[in-house]
C-alpha cells in the first residue's frame, strides 16, 4: 500500500491509519511522484503485506473487541470491568532503505509544514477579507443613516479636534459612536470619503 497525499491533513490522518499497521513510512507527497521513489515504495508495501498485514490486523481486532466490550460494560453498568490494554503498538516497516529514506521524510516534513503554513494563511486572508467586508457594511449603512460622522469631536493627544465615524449595530437602527481606540481603517475611510 502507497498513500499519495495532497495535504498536511490528509497526511496527518492517513499516516496516523497506516502506522496503526507499521506503514507509517508509506505516505508519499504528490509532487514526488515523478522518479523511481513511487515504484520502490509499492515493492517494499508488497513484500510487508504478504508477511504480517494479516497477523497486525487480527492483533489490531482483538484489540479493539477488549476496547468495545470494555465501553459497553462500562455504558451499561454491568460492574467493575477491568480497562483493556492499550492498542500493541507496532514495529515501523521501513519504505526505503537509507539515505533515501530520509530524503523522503524530510521532503514529507516540509511537505507537511509548508501546507500547514498556506492553509493558515489562506485562513488569514478569508479572515481579513471578511473583517473589511463588515467594516465597508457598517461604514455604507452609517452613511445611509447619518451622514457617517457624529455632531461632535474629540479633541487628541495634540490638541486637534478628531472626529469620531459613527457606526450602526446589526441589530440596532440607530447610530452608536465608537469607542476612540477602536478608530482605524473605518475613520480614515469616511475621512477621505468627506474630502
Amino acid at each position: 500500500m502507497l498513500a499519495l497525499v495532497p495535504d498536511a491533513f490528509t497526511q496527518m490522518r492517513v499516516g496516523g491509519a497506516l502506522r496503526q499497521y507499521g506503514l507509517g513510512e508509506f505516505t508519499l507527497p504528490l509532487g514526488m511522484l515523478a522518479g523511481g521513489v513511487p515504484e520502490l515504495m509499492v515493492a517494499a508495501a508488497l513484500r510487508h503485506a504478504a508477511v504480517a498485514s494479516d497477523a497486525r490486523r487480527t492483533e489490531l481486532l482483538e484489540a479493539l473487541r477488549a476496547e468495545r466490550a470494555y465501553l459497553l460494560a462500562q455504558i451499561l453498568g454491568s460492574g467493575k470491568c477491568t480497562a483493556p490494554a492499550p492498542f500493541p503498538a507496532s514495529e515501523q516497516t521501513p519504505a526505503l532503505p537509507e539515505p533515501l529514506g530520509a530524503t523522503v521524510r524530510a521532503a514529507r516534513d516540509l511537505f507537511t509544514e509548508t501546507s500547514l503554513t498556506a492553509g493558515f494563511e489562506w485562513a488569514m486572508s478569508d479572515r481579513a477579507h471578511s473583517w473589511d467586508a463588515e467594516h465597508r457594511r457598517q461604514l455604507e449603512r452609517a452613511r445611509a443613516i447619518g451622514g457617517g460622522y457624529s455632531a461632535h469631536g474629540i479633541h487628541g493627544a495634540h490638541g486637534a479636534e478628531q472626529m469620531r465615524p459613527v457606526t450602526v449595530d446589526a441589530d440596532s437602527e440607530s447610530p452608536a459612536e465608537t469607542h476612540p481606540a477602536r478608530q482605524g481603517l473605518l475613520a480614515k475611510v469616511a475621512r477621505r470619503l468627506r474630502g
